[in-house]
């Protein structure tokens, strides 16, 4: 029982003290160990934890679906976002683009004039240029998820005789290209939902917050003070407030949290 439970608590606090506190330590070799050795791990220990937990995810949600379980629908959904997740990181790359080559001084002005037109961008100039001084042809500013859309724009450019082909970003840099499958995925599904969860999160806290620090006696007047104005820094109105009144709040929050050991409030407060 120790060494299972005792020694790796033991070692998870050392080591994320020693991360927590290492900025405020001027010791080289501790941090290098901050800034490297830890955060190595950390991506170790969390490929492995993710891995776990997509498996645990799926194996839960399926034996829901199976079960007819109360509300399986939703997990029916969750099963399928996350085979979409997995198919536009892993296996479909979805962020192709077009590289125009051997283009002529009298083509020039015309492509650059249809290439700002059609994609919305600012400088025809500044395409000019680019598209003047790209030795190993000009990439075209956009991805295109699919091969399809790709040659249905390279139609448009057909007129001006010059060399075009459709390439594919790099697996990994399809992540991060803006325009591709799972980016749009991101930004157009994940990112909404998550703002939506954390707005309705906010009044679950508050709820919970209400019940915890619920107004008993003055210890739990003082934490729930402290908590509101906490929380209020979160949100944009919580620029208003004073750095000194967050600082004072902090301290009356150590008190609430002290009190209880501390016998003679009178003398702990200088009354």
């Amino acid at each position: 029982m120790f060494l299972k439970r005792h020694v790796p608590l033991f070692i998870v606090v050392i080591i994320g003290l020693l991360t927590l506190f290492g900025n405020f330590i001027d010791n080289d070799e501790v941090q290098n160990f901050v800034d490297n050795d830890a955060t190595q791990w950390f991506d170790i220990i969390a490929s492995f934890a993710i891995f776990l937990g997509a498996l645990n995810m799926l194996k839960l949600q399926m034996l829901k679906i199976i079960r007819k379980q109360n509300n399986w629908q939703y997990s029916t959904l969750a099963v399928l976002g996350f085979v979409v997740a997995i198919f536009a990181g892993f296996f479909y790359r979805g962020a192709n683009y077009i590289v125009v080559s051997n283009v002529n001084e009298i083509n020039l002005l015309p492509i650059s004039e249809l290439l700002t037109d059609e994609l919305h961008l600012e400088n025809q100039n500044t395409v000019m240029s680019n598209i003047s001084d790209a030795e190993d042809g000009y990439e075209i500013p956009k991805i295109f998820m699919t091969q399809s859309g790709a040659e249905a724009f390279m139609e448009k450019l057909d007129k001006f005789d010059v060399n075009m082909e459709i390439k594919s970003k790099k697996w990994g840099v399809h992540l991060q290209a803006k325009g591709s499958l799972f980016s749009w995925i991101f930004f157009n599904i994940f990112t909404p939902l998550s703002s939506t969860m954390f707005a309705l999160l906010a009044f679950f806290v508050a709820s919970a917050s209400y019940r915890a620090f619920r107004i008993r006696n003055f210890e739990a007047t003082l934490l729930l003070v402290s908590g509101i104005i906490l929380m209020l820094g979160r949100v944009p109105i919580g620029e208003l407030i004073p750095w000194w009144v967050v600082a004072i709040l902090i301290v009356f929050g150590v008190g609430a949290i002290s009190a209880p050991w501390i016998k003679d409030k009178k003398i702990f407060f200088g009354l």
